[in-house]
């Protein structure tokens, strides 16, 4: 794959070089040309600095809250399963794949906490339920390269939310 780095105060990933960035409230939105598929990447940041218990609770409460929102928008006939969660130096790192028919959407998430901040980078297709071993390559590709900031408490606030912990 072609790519590009695209760098930001909390994260560093490398998307496809064809994908354009689109506005977005939440993070960093890529769109392929046709539009059938789609990265964000969202930065939640910490008010103070987290142990490792404490980013890996943190990870698990996202992980949770993405299955519950998968299967709001999939009406309950979609899953979105957790592949891995494990803890990588300083930081925690999860996993998370799943697809929906009745959303038409596939989704491979990848999160990653520092001390500082907990990174989501998620890639979806959407139309397409077929070639899951393809997809699933192609976004482990994205999301495998994803750099989190181990710097401190940023000051500057921007798009990212912030997390009462």
């Amino acid at each position: 794959m072609e790519s590009k780095r695209v760098e930001r105060a909390d994260f560093a990933i490398a998307v496809p070089a064809s994908w354009t960035e689109a506005p977005g409230q939440d993070g960093v939105d890529f769109r392929s040309p046709d539009g059938s598929q789609q990265l964000i990447v969202s930065a939640l940041i910490f008010k103070k600095p987290q142990g490792a218990e404490d980013r890996r609770a943190t990870v698990q409460q996202l992980m949770q809250t993405r299955r519950e929102a998968f299967d709001k928008v999939s009406g309950g006939t979609g899953q979105l399963l957790p592949t891995e969660i494990r803890d990588q130096g300083e930081s925690c790192l999860a996993t998370m794949v799943g697809a929906s028919a009745a959303a038409g959407a596939m989704t491979f998430i990848r999160i990653v906490a520092t001390q500082a901040r907990v990174v989501t980078a998620s890639v979806y297709r959407y139309g397409k339920l077929d070639g899951v071993a393809e997809f699933t390559s192609f976004a482990e590709e994205i999301c495998g390269g994803l750099e989190v900031s181990q710097s401190q408490i940023p000051t500057k606030r921007g798009w990212r939310r912030w997390l009462p912990l």
